[in-house]
């Protein structure tokens, strides 16, 4: 990217409000490049999933993001006076984890868009990293799919294309690094904090990307 960074951008801890919206615009700016890489275009129905469990910090990244999405399929189907004629028709849902639901969230996922019928579905998941500076300091952005639970040995089945049958874009932040002396499963002290801010950047870059008229 051509844009400048503010000084000393460095720990995302610390992270002030100049910052957060470099860092929002950047992730709206590369969001939207992807999308029309994916699509040409930008799709007219997108549903965008929180995986993880939002009672685990270090998990709940993905449900946290989906608070903050800005909506829109029941207020064009309800009310579409109230939107400019070219809002895209925006929906999430945050399916929990197969502990607690007892229901496999490819599962979920695919129910529900059958029903939503979306163009495009993106994903936002937390991530295990084997490298300690990238904890809650990256986002990863592909357009291939994404495998939930693999970075930490519980494998789910693959959200993607092939298995969903439509284009998925996942968004992915480190939270956890895997012990290789102990069966532990690591996270920074100031997690809370750490995850409040990618929490924003990711639904702020989101709703930005999606929604530029705004």
């Amino acid at each position: 990217t051509t844009d400048s960074a503010p000084d000393n951008i460095n720990d995302i801890d610390i992270i002030n409000y100049d910052e957060m919206n470099f860092a929002i615009k950047i992730l709206s700016k590369e969001l939207t490049k992807l999308i029309k890489h994916t699509f040409s275009n930008m799709p007219n129905k997108i549903m965008v999933v929180g995986l993880g469990n939002v009672d685990t910090t270090a998990d709940s990244i993905g449900p946290n993001v989906i608070k903050q999405i800005e909506i829109t399929r029941h207020i064009l189907k309800y009310a579409p006076s109230l939107l400019p004629c070219n809002t895209k028709e925006i929906s999430a849902i945050s399916p929990g984890v197969l502990g607690t639901t007892g229901i496999e969230t490819e599962e979920i996922i695919k129910s529900v868009s059958e029903i939503v019928k979306p163009d495009l579905i993106i994903v936002i998941d937390a991530l295990a990293s084997n490298n300690i500076d990238r904890l809650l300091k990256t986002i990863q952005i592909c357009n291939t799919g994404i495998t939930p639970g693999s970075g930490v040995n519980n494998k789910r089945k693959e959200l993607s294309e092939e298995t969903l049958g439509t284009k998925v874009i996942a968004i992915g932040v480190p939270t956890v690094i895997p012990s290789k002396e102990y069966n532990l499963i690591m996270m920074p002290k100031e997690i809370d904090d750490l995850a409040d801010n990618l929490e924003e950047i990711i639904s702020s870059g989101i709703n930005r990307a999606l929604m530029p008229q705004r």
